[in-house]
């Protein structure tokens, strides 16, 4: 009776003490197992195209539920366009007053087009010619009053006229020259000057007219232009499917506020506001620490298991790891994170006869390695202290610290390389009895 008093107080192994267990010695698949998201490997993505034009974003009127089927050319999504309608009014009333301004500028340039023609065809040679009879009669008045003064002057000589006659035609026939010299004057000026200087300036004035028209027209265009781009982002607010799918909302979570696509809520330019998945592709993104991602190579096996579904294992491997970290939230945790694509087997998927959806978490065990016979324990069992790993035993006497040679592990086994006996019973939570045992004191720095 007092051996079995004395072996229930010190804590047997089978009178409630602490849990045990034995190294296990067979094939140890070293994995890092790590929480993920399935995706779609193609994704037609519905982007917003409308430009606010001087709004910062754009409002959702309408939006199809999400999970909704849709074949292509079927409405999605509505935005609010009475904004970009009131700037379309605007615009055509501006498109109006240029185009009138235009039309003016048409109207001048024809008639400057005219009225060089008129001066070169009609009015010029009606002025050489009407300069041209002047200067002939002139020519002939003083080709008379010569001939009149020469008989005056001969009629003079004999005595038949007198002195005042002889002076009235002197003074006829000068006044018959300044005449003559005065039209020959106003022939030359009308040739050398006045034409020139009149052909200058109507040539002058239809440059004028041609550039004005040209200015006209261009920003009469250039009107006309965007009253077309604003009438299309009006057009762009109404979004139809391009191609078959299951409608995802491209809600977007991120500095602690949500961007939900839902009536009321305002997007932008470029934003995803839907995805349009192939459910007959699909893969997986997990976020591997920077810790482990060395550990990780493309073509490793990874097993898939949903939270949705837990009794299917999918199978699939690394296709893709990120050269840089991801970004991270500036609220959230500052561990740098490498994303990691993860193809998943098709004919898996089939076999399983799930039918899964963008949005679900797996846990995907990524394998990294495989050793035939390794010990191996639980990772429970190791206590770690000063950069050293111990395994506790434990009998009537206490608690005792064996120090041990870890190697790889993967989260639920350690591989023991030296240290440890076969079948030797190990304390499990090791760290619970960190108090109950003597470790080496830790080196102050």
């Amino acid at each position: 009776v007092g051996w079995l008093f004395l072996e229930n107080w010190w804590g047997g192994a089978k009178s409630g003490g602490p849990l045990t267990c034995a190294p296990i010695r067979g094939t140890f698949t070293h994995e890092i197992v790590q929480k993920g998201t399935i995706d779609c490997a193609s994704n037609v993505e519905v982007k917003c195209e409308v430009d606010a034009r001087g709004f910062y974003s754009t409002n959702i009127l309408e939006v199809v539920p999400e999970g909704t089927r849709v074949e292509a050319g079927d409405f999605l999504l509505q935005l609010d366009s009475s904004p970009l309608e009131e700037l379309a009014v605007r615009q055509q009333i501006v498109c109006n007053e240029y185009e009138a301004a235009l039309i003016r500028t048409e109207t001048w340039l024809e008639t400057c087009k005219v009225s060089l023609q008129e001066y070169v065809d009609g009015l010029l040679p009606r002025d050489e010619q009407k300069l041209g009879h002047a200067l002939d009669r002139a020519k002939e008045k003083l080709r008379q009053a010569t001939v009149t003064l020469e008989a005056s002057e001969a009629m003079f000589r004999r005595g038949y006229v007198t002195q005042i006659a002889l002076e009235a035609d002197e003074y006829a026939a000068e006044k018959a020259r300044v005449e003559f010299e005065t039209a020959q004057t106003k022939l030359e000026v009308l040739k050398n000057y006045k034409s020139k200087k009149r052909l200058n300036d109507l040539q002058s004035y239809l440059a004028v007219a041609e550039a004005s028209l040209r200015w006209r027209r261009h920003i009469y265009d250039l009107a006309v232009k965007e009253l077309e781009s604003i009438k299309q982002q009006i057009a762009k607010c109404t979004i139809t499917a391009p191609s078959a799918g299951q409608v995802v909302h491209g809600n977007i979570y991120h500095n602690g506020h949500s961007h939900l696509i839902e009536p009321g809520a305002f997007v932008w330019r470029n934003r995803v506001l839907i995805l349009l998945p192939n459910s007959t592709e699909m893969h997986a993104t997990v976020h591997v620490p920077e810790t482990k991602v060395v550990q990780v190579r493309k073509g490793q096996k990874v097993r898939i298991r949903c939270e949705a579904f837990p009794a299917v294992e999918l199978t699939g491997a690394v296709q893709l790891i990120d050269e840089f970290p991801a970004p991270t939230d500036y609220w959230g945790p500052q561990m740098k994170c490498y994303k990691t694509l993860i193809s998943i087997d098709r004919e898996s998927i089939v076999a399983a006869g799930v039918n899964l959806r963008p949005g679900l978490t797996a846990d995907m065990p990524i394998e990294v390695d495989e050793q035939a016979e390794r010990m191996r324990i639980p990772l429970q069992a190791v206590l770690k202290h000063g950069g050293k790993s111990y395994c506790l035993t434990h009998d009537r006497s206490g608690f005792h610290p064996h120090e041990v040679e870890t190697g790889a592990t993967n989260g639920k086994f350690v591989v023991i390389h030296e240290g440890l006996a076969e079948q030797q019973e190990l304390v499990l939570g090791a760290a619970n009895y960190r108090g109950e045992v003597d470790l080496p004191e830790l080196e102050r720095r």
